[in-house]
């Protein structure tokens, strides 16, 4: 049993957890630990456990019920996926969610590791980095700094969020490396739906991108929603829901080409007619019907898009002055 606990972990499953110097309630604090914190069980002594936590490189001892335990054996993979498929969709648990998905990867053979696992990573990402959003400004100072220690925790497992500040509000976006995943593994309609509507976001581009940068971000978005569209054509299966959003976003994603790419120096009609075009294709493609009340938002902005540039799906408008 002691062997066996050597080789083990435990992921904190609580907040404001106290590591002591000893296994007793009057021992000293080392550290303050959050849900999702990653120790290394090295023994059982009573009620409480004696870990180590690599992150802060402080030894101590937590009381056995403020953390779950996982023998890094590959018979712990089913127990670690039923717990993640839980708390994928459980607001405020994100941190403890995105480290049961490590221990996971780390344990699991290679064969059980699939989209379904990288989907749930994605979403615990993007909802803890839009909590984070929300608490920045937020008078609320306790529940500030409980998201805070969540972003701390999801970074020692890799997961990253970056920050983009307009018109005075600072807004944190997941960089997308398990979406990435879902995409590049095989995966279901629906998945590559959610992973190309999370990492086309119009609020997550960065506002200090050049010309040329913008113009190839723009391009890999919208290669991304058109790939996705075009599965669903050949195989079908996507909810008509799912599809519009896909639609409405590629739209606006388009219009922004046509713009770019009517200010460039070395402009080509073609290539202009084809972003208004396909922007217009796009926007006149959504079932009105289909859309939900968040999306209703989402089609306003993208017909002002459309509207904007829609000079760029006129063939006459396209030839230079004389």
């Amino acid at each position: 049993m002691v062997f066996e606990l050597l080789l083990g972990l435990a992921i904190v499953t609580q907040d404001q957890i106290p590591l002591r110097a000893a296994p007793e309630e009057k021992a000293a604090r080392h550290a303050t630990l959050s849900q999702g914190d990653n120790l290394e069980v090295r023994g059982v002594k009573g009620d409480y456990l004696q870990v180590y936590d690599h992150r802060r490189e402080r030894a101590g001892f937590i009381r056995v019920t403020q953390a779950s335990r996982y023998a890094l054996t590959s018979e712990e993979a089913p127990r670690l996926r039923a717990v993640v498929d839980f708390l994928q969709n459980q607001p405020g648990y994100e941190a403890l969610g995105i480290g049961h998905v490590a221990t996971f990867l780390k344990v699991a053979p290679e064969k059980e590791i699939d989209a379904d696992m990288f989907e749930a990573l994605g979403r615990m990402a993007d909802r803890l980095a839009w909590r984070a959003s929300r608490m920045s400004g937020a008078n609320n100072a306790a529940a500030a700094k409980t998201v805070s220690e969540h972003m701390e925790v999801a970074a020692t497992y890799g997961v990253m969020a970056y920050s983009i500040e307009r018109d005075d509000k600072m807004t944190l976006c997941y960089d997308g490396k398990a979406w990435r995943r879902v995409l590049a593994l095989p995966s279901r309609p629906e998945q590559k739906a959610r992973a190309a509507l999370s990492l086309t976001r119009h609020d997550c581009l960065a506002s200090a991108l050049t010309p040329g940068e913008r113009l190839e971000v723009d391009l890999w978005r919208v290669n991304i929603l058109e790939q996705v569209l075009q599965t669903d054509d050949s195989e079908g299966g996507l909810p008509e829901h799912l599809k519009s959003r896909l639609k409405i976003r590629a739209a606006g994603i388009w219009a922004g080409l046509a713009h770019q790419l009517a200010r460039r120096p070395d402009r080509k009609s073609a290539e202009v007619l084809q972003a208004g075009q396909q922007a217009e294709a796009h926007l006149a493609g959504v079932d009105r019907k289909s859309l939900v009340d968040g999306d209703i938002t989402a089609w306003h902005e993208a017909t002002i898009r459309v509207g904007a540039s829609r000079w760029s799906a006129q063939p006459q408008t396209l030839a230079l002055p004389a």
